[in-house]
């Protein structure tokens, strides 16, 4: 746990650094804590951690592929009764490759959502929907 919250305040720290080195320019970067990795170096040799950066993504990226991938044919497997998750392995895997093909987006039209239209659907899923659930249940209680 306490690796956990070393590795988040060092997350917390790098995207504070971001900002304070671009300042008002970060908002104009596509990927401001690529372009923080870019111009980053320690000392006259060790430079271009963007390298490191985009590889620590990568693998951040295969870990959480394979971790959703698993839970989604294993709980198939449990949903469909399937006593082997394994023989579910691969027609999920053309399900869910044949959706990332047919649903190409481009970061424009992410960039669009995410600027306009997460942050209501954020407030709404986090606060208003829980609200009202919660509200709901105070009253079923004193009925």
């Amino acid at each position: 746990m306490l690796l956990g919250n070393l590795v988040v305040a060092v997350g917390i720290l790098l995207g504070t650094m971001v900002y304070a080195l671009f300042g008002p320019l970060t908002e104009l970067f596509l990927i401001p804590s690529l372009e923080f990795a870019r111009f980053a170096s320690l000392g006259k040799y060790i430079q271009n951690f963007d390298l490191i950066v985009m590889a620590i993504w990568a693998t951040g990226i295969y870990i959480k592929l394979m971790i959703f991938y698993f839970v989604a044919t294993f709980s198939l497997a449990q949903l469909c009764n399937v006593n082997n998750y394994k023989t579910l392995v691969l027609p999920a895997g053309l399900l869910i490759g044949s959706l990332v093909i047919s649903s190409e987006v481009k970061i424009v039209e992410v960039l669009h959502f995410l600027h306009y239209i997460f942050p209501l659907y954020s407030v709404t899923m986090t606060f208003v929907i829980p609200l009202i659930l919660l509200v709901l249940s105070f009253l079923n209680k004193k009925e």
